[in-house]
């Protein structure tokens, strides 16, 4: 069986698959078409070149609505294992303002604002160091190949930062890379021509730069004001306890906030600490959603 009839064959299933997963998440299709074609390749690779090799590996495989299917029930026992199901409110935290110091969700996306500002930071690095010199450099030709590696490297971060806010943040990511489909040329040259052409023209690369440039910047507001706000609110909430002891301890120990402002201080660093938590979830959704709109891409023609 020649090569252009295996892509032939295998873009018809891939298409057949895509469709059969109409209305599900992108990230997850992205999935699926990936596993799928990775899986057929190499099983092809290790079959011999018979007219109906590539029928009966999908046979085994299992059909376009099969694994479809699969993956749909794959999916829902995913998210029941990392998620589990919403337990209902206790009498004591029935008021939703408060609620908020038992949501999970809240507290993981006070770590994903810890972490993003100094993960900003190396992507930072990475886009305008190498990114930006390597571009530079290819002005001279030799930056050629390291700018293209470059742009290749923002698959993996994408991957990366995906797997990061899927864990932290709850937004399905794309947990494979993304599909791209396999076409047979003349030479090799050719081939590498086509390539390049389409790493060029691929939107989610750019788009992916864009994103990692601009995390250090949101990262540093995160951190300045949710992170930093946090810390001072339990800071306060202690303090008039604390202070007074270390004083009574080590005289040397000056008292920032004496026992008599704990009336005034408990109450008002404890609802600013609720209040960084409802800001810390309705930022880290709208940050899940901003890094979900840039990074990923299902590009099945």
């Amino acid at each position: 069986m020649s090569n252009e009839h295996i892509d032939e064959l295998m873009t018809a299933y891939l298409s057949d698959l895509k469709l059969a997963l109409a209305g599900q998440d992108q990230a997850l299709v992205q999935d699926a078409l990936y596993d799928a074609e990775d899986h057929i390749r190499a099983a092809l690779s290790e079959s011999e070149d018979t007219p109906d090799v590539f029928a009966n590996i999908v046979q085994s495989y299992g059909t376009a609505q099969e694994i479809a299917e699969y993956y749909c029930d794959m999916e829902s026992t995913v998210n029941h294992a990392l998620h589990g199901s919403k337990k209902p409110s206790t009498a004591i935290m029935k008021n939703r303002f408060f609620s908020v110091l038992t949501d999970g969700d809240a507290y993981r996306a006070m770590i994903y604002m810890v972490l993003a500002a100094p993960i900003g930071i190396v992507y930072f690095g990475w886009v305008a160091i190498f990114g930006l010199g390597s571009l530079s450099a290819s002005l001279l030709i030799i930056g050629i190949p390291f700018f293209l590696i470059f742009l290749k490297s923002m698959e993996l971060f994408s991957l990366f930062e995906g797997r990061l806010i899927e864990m932290l943040l709850g937004q399905r990511m794309p947990r494979r890379p993304r599909y791209q489909k396999h076409v047979q040329y003349d030479n090799k040259l050719q081939g590498w021509l086509s390539a390049i052409g389409d790493l060029l023209k691929r939107r989610r690369i750019w788009t992916t730069i864009i994103y990692l440039g601009l995390q250090a910047w949101l990262g540093l507001i995160y951190f300045m004001t949710l992170v930093t706000g946090a810390i001072l609110s339990i800071v306060v909430f202690i303090s008039p306890i604390v202070d007074p002891i270390l004083h009574a301890i080590n005289p040397a120990n000056t008292i920032d906030i004496d026992w008599y402002w704990f009336p005034i201080a408990m109450p008002g660093s404890f609802i600013t600490f609720v209040i960084i938590l409802h800001l810390a979830k309705i930022i880290g959704n709208q940050q899940a959603k901003f890094a979900r709109y840039l990074l990923v891409g299902v590009e099945i023609k």
